[in-house]
């Protein structure tokens, strides 16, 4: 086997790692007690589950024509990459190769009208016919099934092939594949435009937001800017993030520089601000932004902190942006004002309220 050939096997098993690993943490979410006995299981709570499985696993048992051959993951392939990259596991290999074929090939279910699908046309029906494409003969199979029926067969049908899928990942992860890892470049941030972007709009920012729909301004600019189209309220809750911003930028700012700008009651909590100014310092380039924000009960604002902040910009353009640190505000009702509640990620003081 040369280089090139050992490449592919190998990028296939880490690929086949990378996907499996995915594949954990969702079904992690939505466990399946397969222990349990038909009489006991709620179908209908389960049924999501179990759909979601049979969905992911259709790549492992469909073998495809299509796409580069290291990312085909069907699982004889990854049997036969796991073969060339470690011959020594001969045995396991063929014992795990049986009881995959013998789950793909066991089993049939018998309709109401007499006619008789094997497992594998079933899996294929509900997956083909309902969530990946919209076929009008096995819809029609579909509507002649018992769902609770079909459900049990489903998930006899899935249950060894996940086992057969668990015990392939464990043998790859223990034969030390290199793992495939996200490689998020940071010289640029990403950015979610949400609506059309104007005529007027353009991409004029250097450096860290590039991607950003956005100008540089002028200091003045900026100030013009930052309570412009604002309402009493916006504009009662910028100043308040903005004393409170420069007050823990400062050196020599003190709690009680502060005091007047938290929530009553919460200034012991504040007692001491060299934990704020140590978290704000560790932060590059740390700017305020002059939109304010609200949950959906409109009674928790925020005020975000954006990093990289090398010079005054003006965003143009409803965006998404990643790693805002938030200054957290809620209403003082003793003063009728907002007042800080917390600094850092987003916080739902209030989450018990519907």
């Amino acid at each position: 086997m040369n280089s090139i050939e050992k490449n592919t096997h190998v990028d296939r098993l880490a690929a086949f790692v990378f996907t499996m690993s995915e594949y954990e943490n969702l079904v992690n979410k939505l466990p399946i007690r397969w222990e349990l006995k038909p009489g006991s299981i709620d179908y209908t709570m389960e049924s999501t589950a179990l759909n979601l499985r049979a969905l992911l696993i259709r790549k492992y048992i469909t073998r495809t024509t299509s796409g580069s051959p290291d990312h085909k993951l069907w699982i004889r392939d990854v049997i036969a990459s796991i073969r060339q990259v470690s011959p020594g596991h001969t045995q396991g290999l063929d014992n795990l190769e049986s009881k995959y074929e013998q789950a793909y090939n066991s089993g049939e279910y018998a309709l109401s009208d007499g006619s008789v699908l094997k497992m594998s046309e079933l899996f294929e029906d509900i997956v083909y016919g309902v969530y990946l494409h919209s076929d009008a003969a096995r819809i029609e199979r579909l509507l002649k099934m018992d769902q609770t029926m079909m459900h049990q067969a489903l998930r006899q049908y899935i249950r060894p092939i996940e086992e057969v899928l668990y015990e392939l990942l464990n043998l790859i992860r223990q034969l030390g594949v290199p793992l495939l890892e996200r490689h998020a470049a940071s010289n640029k941030a990403s950015v979610v435009a949400l609506k059309d972007i104007s005529e007027e709009s353009s991409k004029g920012l250097l450096g860290y937001w590039s991607n950003l729909y956005g100008k540089n301004v002028d200091d003045q600019e900026a100030v013009d800017n930052f309570y412009k189209n604002k309402s009493d309220q916006d504009k009662q809750i910028l100043t308040t993030a903005l004393q409170f911003f420069k007050a823990i930028c400062n050196p020599e700012s003190a709690t009680s520089d502060i005091e007047d700008l938290v929530l009553n009651g919460k200034i012991s909590e504040w007692s001491n601000l060299s934990e704020v100014k140590s978290f704000i310092k560790d932060i590059p380039g740390l700017g305020i932004a002059s939109t304010v924000n609200y949950n959906h009960r409109n009674d928790v604002a925020y005020v975000k902190l954006l990093k990289h902040i090398d010079d005054t910009m003006l965003i143009t353009e409803e965006q998404i942006i990643p790693d805002v640190t938030y200054i957290t505000l809620v209403e003082d009702v003793t003063v009728n004002e907002w007042r800080v509640f917390s600094l850092g990620g987003e916080k739902e003081p209030y989450l018990d309220r519907s």
